[in-house]
């Protein structure tokens, strides 16, 4: 009877292990078939860094077919460097260190990915840690964008700086194409671009719109190339009619440099056609006044006169600063703004 009920007793004990392996064969097929639904990879590796676990994406991502992650180490499947990196990480939580995040640099089928992922600890029921599990996120496409974007930014900065550079380069041709003609003009607008940026500075101008006058003052007396050079060159003064031709450069100048495309070139054509208006209204070419007078023109009309009066001339001898401030605010409101 006892044997009976011993034999009895181990049937019920089979058939309850029977029960309870297939209810956790079970469980986990139906654990297997809710990571396999997740868009993003779920996987979880032993103490040995074995995968015991790795979803279907998991496996869609390093290349192989569902179910070819398990058994395997980060050795198998990434590049040396990246393998290393994980290993680190998964011994830090392994070793009962914290969950973490971190950016996963590696190469899956020759291409190369960046994942982010938290890692975090599996637990038994002694609160021992027995695995390493982890969700990833594939965030190649974000740092594409943002390569492509710093690429982008840095050849729109290269082009920005190889404007500035052109726009320079064609002030100096201007200016030079002068210069060989009126030996005074290559050092006077120089500081004319410098006495008009600062004015402007200081009359609190945009610092774009300030950067530009710099480039485009030197361009005020452009026109004087269209003047014959027994007017320009002339030591004494001139006649009445030497002072009319001379005073078309205004005119010419702006006819040189007015229909550009270039934002720099039309400053300059508004500068070199208004730098001889006068605030009273008695300036030319056409006796503009106030306001009506841009007001590139109105500051550089100031910077023009004062660096004239500063320079040593044929016709006259370098005024002292102090004198030259002093004629200046004199001029206020009927030649100068």
């Amino acid at each position: 009877g006892q044997l009976l009920i011993t034999v009895m007793n181990g049937l019920r004990w089979r058939d309850l292990e029977r029960s309870k392996a297939a209810h956790a064969r079970n469980l986990l097929e139906q654990f297997q078939t809710i990571i396999d639904r997740a868009p993003i990879p779920i996987f979880a590796k032993d103490q040995a860094l074995r995968y015991v676990i790795a979803n279907a994406k998991a496996d869609e991502l390093a290349g192989l077919e569902r179910g070819g992650a398990i058994g395997r180490t980060d050795d198998d499947l990434m590049d040396p460097a990246a393998a290393a990196a994980a290993r680190r990480g998964d011994r830090s939580v392994l070793d009962g260190g914290p969950a973490f995040e971190v950016d996963e640099e590696m190469e899956f089928g020759g291409v190369d990915r960046t994942l982010r992922t938290v890692k975090f600890p599996l637990l038994d029921e002694g609160r021992g840690v027995t695995a390493v599990a982890g969700l990833s996120i594939d965030i190649t496409p974000q740092r594409d964008a943002i390569r492509l974007r710093d690429e982008l930014a840095a050849s729109q900065q290269e082009a920005i700086e190889e404007l500035r550079l052109s726009r320079e380069e064609t002030v100096e041709r201007l200016v030079h194409a002068l210069s060989l003609r009126d030996s005074t003009t290559g050092d006077h607008v120089i500081r004319i671009g410098r006495l008009a940026a600062y004015l402007a500075n200081r009359l609190g101008l945009p610092a774009g719109q300030v950067e530009l006058l710099r480039l485009a003052a030197p361009m005020h007396d452009i026109g004087k190339i269209g003047t014959p050079d027994d007017i320009l060159l002339k030591p004494g003064p001139l006649t009445a009619a030497e002072r009319r031709e001379m005073e078309r450069h205004a005119a010419v100048g702006h006819e040189i440099l007015a229909e550009s495309q270039s934002e720099l070139l039309r400053m300059a054509a508004r500068i070199a056609l208004t730098h001889h208006e006068r605030y009273d209204g008695t300036g030319y070419p056409h006796g503009l006044a106030g306001e009506a007078i841009p007001i590139e023109g109105r500051i550089t009309a100031v910077a023009d006169v004062f660096d004239a009066l500063l320079s040593e001339r044929s016709y006259q001898a370098a005024m002292p600063v102090d004198q030259a401030k002093l004629l200046i605010a004199e001029g206020r409101g009927s030649q100068f703004d």
